[in-house]
């Protein structure tokens, strides 16, 4: 905004901008898969929205081998990563 100590600043190049956002973006992705793979083999408590998925307490998705009644709160065991999430079991 005009009249911020910001709006003297020197404006970053496109070409700049764009690559720091790509790096910060593979950071985040590469942390996220580092705590997904420590949690595996771990249980969390996941309240379930369908009968076979929902989201545990860190709101990381979760797919459940066994299907459950929505609205439920249950301990499921984290088996496998995927797609951001969980596979796991009762």
């Amino acid at each position: 905004r005009p009249s911020t100590p910001s709006a003297k600043m020197e404006m970053v190049d496109v070409p700049v901008r764009k690559q720091r956002a790509k790096v910060l973006r593979q950071v985040g992705h590469d942390l996220l898969n580092a705590y997904l793979n420590n949690e595996i083999g771990k249980y969390s408590s996941v309240l379930v929205e369908t009968g076979n998925s929902g989201f545990n307490e860190h709101y990381i998705p979760v797919k459940i081998a066994n299907t459950c009644q929505a609205g439920q709160i249950i301990q499921v065991l984290n088996e496998k990563v995927k797609e951001n999430g969980f596979m796991g079991k009762i």
